[in-house]
């Protein structure tokens, strides 16, 4: 493996990181959110998002 594509394979690797984590941090947040909303019971929010695993 060359330098240059070794360092190119290394930034991808850590920008790929950088992805998931901020991935995950934004669903936290967004879960954190739904949870906290006051007044409303869970789940509930908002009835036309549809579910993205179907």
């Amino acid at each position: 493996m060359s330098q240059k594509f070794y360092k190119f394979y290394i930034a991808g690797e850590k920008f790929a990181y950088f992805t998931t984590i901020s991935v995950i941090y934004s669903d936290l947040k967004n879960a954190f959110a739904e949870v906290s909303k006051p007044g409303q019971p869970r789940g509930t929010q908002d009835q036309n998002i549809r579910n993205p695993f179907l």
